[in-house]
């Protein structure tokens, strides 16, 4: 019995499981509160990452409504692979989306504007960047964003998440991994002002033995594990110094579930995690950024 109300507390997973890490506290954050907060404190923010943040603005830009049901929860698109279901918020196929955030109507995709650096008043504006991680298989090459003003075009943000990983480890060696993660910080370097928050998500967890799909990924948990250590250990020590660089880890979290929960991840060839787990990794950041 947990001694105090459980209304405070983040929802738990599709086990009844409730992620309570022992050096922080963690609150329930509603999706609107978040968006008052990102409106006060970040109202400009860069995205980049792959189909697992994706799913975290599919929360995101709905309030929270999104695979909200227990019909739903159980459905594919809600359990693993939602690709090939229709959004009306976002397209899901764009490079890149821009959304504006408010606590009423939620994320909606901009229409009609021509000024992508500009924050309309009581809104937060997320540009988010559609990235294969740091492999070949983007299209146009991943650094081409940062060739082209980035910052120039879509404004200064308040804080800029990377997520990567996940198609890394699935298809690059170790070496060139390494050789793009410098890449990557020497364009962050140029890109941002130090004043601009540095939130890096590690790749997804994978349980128990590597991938036998027919999409020859090279999934295992150790080398999941060595790509992530590897990524978030190389920017923090060159940006840690001067920059905010924090550790979004939704690796850590899944690990840290009953055998039977990290078992999930070899049931979805995508690797992506259930949509309530998706809630526990967006509590995690709204309490980095809210609380």
């Amino acid at each position: 019995m947990i001694p105090f109300n459980t209304s405070v507390l983040p929802l738990p997973d599709n086990l009844g499981r409730v992620w309570m890490p022992y050096k922080c506290r963690l609150q329930r954050i509603s999706y609107a509160d978040f968006a008052k907060c990102a409106i006060e404190k970040y109202p400009r923010m860069h995205w980049y990452g792959d189909s697992n943040l994706r799913r975290v603005m599919k929360k995101i830009s709905t309030l929270g409504e999104w695979c909200s049901t227990e019909e739903d929860q159980n459905g594919n698109a809600c359990r693993c692979e939602d690709y090939t279901v229709p959004f009306e918020r976002f397209s899901i196929h764009a490079r890149d989306t821009f959304l504006d955030l408010d606590p009423v109507t939620g994320g909606n995709t901009l229409a009609g504007e021509t000024d992508y650096a500009r924050v309309p008043e009581n809104k937060t504006r997320f540009a988010i960047f559609k990235m294969e991680g740091l492999t070949e298989r983007n299209m146009p090459p991943w650094d081409a964003r940062f060739q082209n003003g980035l910052v120039k075009k879509f404004g200064e943000p308040n804080a800029a998440i990377v997520s990567l990983v996940n198609w890394d480890a699935a298809f690059n060696s170790y070496e060139y991994f390494a050789s793009q993660v410098k890449l990557l910080i020497g364009y962050l370097e140029d890109t941002y002002p130090v004043t601009t928050k540095l939130i890096i998500r590690t790749g997804q967890y994978h349980c128990c033995f590597s991938d036998q799909t027919r999409t020859a990924r090279k999934y295992s948990q150790l080398r999941n594990g060595y790509f992530n250590d590897m990524h978030v250990g190389m920017i923090k020590e060159a940006l840690g110094d001067r920059y905010s660089v924090s550790v979004w880890d939704v690796a850590s979290l899944a690990q840290r579930r009953p055998l039977v929960g990290r078992q999930e991840s070899t049931q979805c060839y995508s690797n992506h995690v259930r949509s309530e787990v998706v809630e526990v990794e967006n509590q995690v950041l709204f309490n980095a950024l809210c609380n």
